[in-house]
Formats: structure tokens, C-alpha cells, sequence
């Protein structure tokens, strides 16, 4: 194998690897009830930004903010890996 050939192989491993590498800056979910309106949503938004201490801290995370089952008045807080599983 010539040198050219072994760095053509070596090229198309790397890119192969980086390819099942999933990076991302995160995801936010704010999951209000049905017909919520603008303060509704300013305030599911200002707890999630609550929650998010640094720029790098939902990097391959998920951030959900739910209201709660018993009382809709309170919000439940939920971070996760995204995506759970890798290729």
C-alpha cells in the first residue's frame, strides 16, 4: 500500500468515526398546557434560563420544563442526555 493509499484509508476512518459523534449546543423544551398565552410562556422561559447556569451546561442535553401533575401552578424541571443513545 503507498503512502497516498494508507492516508486515503486513514482520512475515510476519521471521517467515518466523527461521523457517530453527536455534538450539540442543547435543546429546550417548554411544555405548557393547551392555550397558554405570552406570560405563560415568559414563564416557563425564565425558569428554564434559571436553570441553565452556564453557556456549556445543556451541551448533548435536553432541558424540559412540565407543569407539575398535582398542581399546574408549579413547574417540574427535568435534564437529560440528548440524544439517550449513540450510533
Amino acid at each position: 500500500m503507498t503512502s497516498d493509499q494508507e492516508s486515503a484509508v486513514l482520512a475515510k476512518h476519521h471521517a467515518m468515526s466523527a461521523s457517530h459523534c453527536t455534538l450539540h449546543a442543547g435543546l429546550v423544551c417548554l411544555n405548557l398546557p393547551t392555550g397558554s398565552g405570552r406570560d405563560g410562556q415568559i414563564q416557563y422561559f425564565r425558569t428554564a434560563l434559571e436553570y441553565i447556569g452556564n453557556p456549556g451546561d445543556l451541551v448533548n442535553k435536553a432541558l424540559e420544563v412540565d407543569p407539575s401533575p398535582e398542581n399546574v401552578e408549579q413547574l417540574v424541571i427535568r435534564i437529560y442526555d440528548f440524544p439517550g443513545d449513540t450510533v
